[in-house]
């Protein structure tokens, strides 16, 4: 069995990290694996790791009619005329999209073959939704709250087509380290107690509220330091960008934040953390939770969406209301101030990534997902031979 991966990003995101993990299990499984994605950090993970690729033009949809956005259709055609050569040459028997866009691109040149769309947000409505969904020969949730929302969303006659594979993490590469020699690496205090943030720059992560709770946290310990991880993915928020760089400023914070933008693999940094936040309200999975786990880190977060189903609320972290700066600063320094009790729940964190939220399970799942396509296929193919064969021997 063929499987050509399909993603429209050229950066090593969390989902495309999720990828290249996928691409890594099924390999794993003795499927031959292929990946039509742009040129650039994501391409170059997947050739490190074995994965044939194919480069198609990286594509970023917007809406509206200005000039950029006119640029990124014509981009978009380009690419559809790339992935359909790819198709006649790699011959897989299955496409997998990875995210909406390669969903559009993929239903499009598909050529009769069937297509697995792994939805990864909340995102899209209405007739787009609805147009791919009865495309699509199977719709994959990456956790339970996107997948709650595709049978909400899609159309009736399409609900049979969603499917759970839970979302996971490597975690034979994230996994617990030296703290000394992480944080002497990415040049961090030697000794002073390090609460981090890990997400690229965009509204619905929160980094304002973060900066909040760090200021709450230094009215009492000013000891603490504080690291945010993550850049502007895409380059398109200069304005979020100024603004968290303003409230550093006003908030007397310059000399205790830490902002390290250009880290595609995080699994580097966790052992230098004391406490991974991830104050993100809305958030559909929440993989940087499950990374810090397995990397043996307690973790805290908003109790909702994604990271509802993946953190054990009060052994492996707390899980907090959303807007309530005051309880995540108290529940920080807790753990700072009991470093055994953080110790054990970065263990129970470990072992339950371990056991819930691996890629290889995810291979597994997904594989089983692309078996029951091809036992679809052969039974409608012999559906149509025998339908032959009696017209014949009508005749």
């Amino acid at each position: 069995m063929k499987i050509l991966l399909i993603d429209s990003v050229r950066a090593l995101g969390g989902a495309q990290r999720s990828l290249l993990e996928l691409a890594v299990a099924l390999q794993g499984r003795g499927l031959q694996v292929d990946a039509a994605v742009p040129s650039g950090p994501l391409s170059a993970a997947l050739a490190a790791a074995g994965i044939p690729v194919w480069h198609i033009p990286a594509v970023r949809l917007r809406h509206g009619w200005n000039s950029q956005a006119l640029l990124e259709r014509i981009r978009y055609l380009r690419a559809l005329r790339v992935l359909a050569r790819t198709l006649r040459t790699v011959m897989p028997d299955i496409l997998h999209a990875n995210g909406t866009t390669a969903d559009r691109m993929a239903v499009f040149v598909r050529q009769q073959r069937p297509v697995v769309w792994q939805v990864r947000d909340f995102a899209l409505k209405g007739l787009d939704l609805h147009h791919l969904s009865q495309r699509s020969t199977f719709i994959v949730g990456i956790s339970d709250p996107v997948s709650e929302y595709l049978t909400e969303m899609v159309p009736a006659s399409q609900l049979r087509k969603i499917r759970l594979i839970r979302s996971g993490v490597d975690t034979r590469h994230f996994v617990p380290g030296d703290r000394a020699a992480a944080r002497s690496a990415f040049q961090l205090p030697a000794t002073a107690p390090l609460v981090g943030m890990a997400a690229h720059l965009a509204p619905a992560k929160r980094h304002i509220f973060f900066l909040e709770v760090a200021c709450a946290i230094r009215q009492t310990r000013p000891n603490v330091q504080f690291v945010i991880a993550g850049r502007d993915l895409f380059n398109i928020r200069p304005n979020l960008r100024a603004q968290i760089e303003a409230r550093i400023a006003s908030a007397g914070l310059t000399g205790a934040i830490h902002w390290i933008k250009n880290l595609d693999d995080l699994a580097p940094l966790y052992p230098a953390l004391d406490v991974l936040v991830h104050p993100a309200a809305d958030e559909p999975f929440g993989r940087v939770l499950c990374e810090a786990m397995s990397a043996g880190i307690p973790v805290i977060a908003v109790n909702r969406a994604g990271p509802h189903t993946i953190v054990p609320n009060n052994s492996a972290g707390f899980l907090l209301p959303s807007g309530d700066v005051e309880l995540f600063a108290r529940k920080i320094l807790s753990l700072l101030d009991d470093p055994e009790a953080a110790r054990q729940m970065g263990a129970i964190g470990r072992r339950h990534a371990m056991a819930h939220h691996d890629s290889a399970r995810v291979g597994a799942e997904m594989h089983a997902l692309y078996s029951k396509i091809q036992d679809i296929l052969t039974r409608e193919r012999r559906r149509l031979e025998d339908e032959k064969f009696r017209r014949t021997d009508d005749d």
